[in-house]
């Protein structure tokens, strides 16, 4: 088990849903198939099933954060 590290409570594993996920330092980037001109982008998923994305994480219902680990593939 996962521990916050807000407040150190145990997490509570699940997934991110979500069809190609990508982190960005940018709010402004291009999303979808164009997030790989973002040189800050960190894509947490990318999938051709239509159902998208399951994307391991762990969500403190305490302090409200998702702590995400992500395919290092990407």
């Amino acid at each position: 088990m996962k521990k916050c590290p807000y407040c150190g409570e145990e997490m509570k594993s699940g997934y991110l849903k979500s069809k190609n996920a990508v982190w960005s330092e940018d709010a402004n980037a291009p999303a979808g198939l164009l997030n790989f001109f973002d040189k800050s982008a960190v894509i947490l998923g990318m999938t051709r099933r239509i159902e998208g994305d399951n994307i391991l994480s762990y969500h403190c219902p305490k302090c409200h954060v998702i702590i995400v680990e992500y395919d290092k593939r990407f």
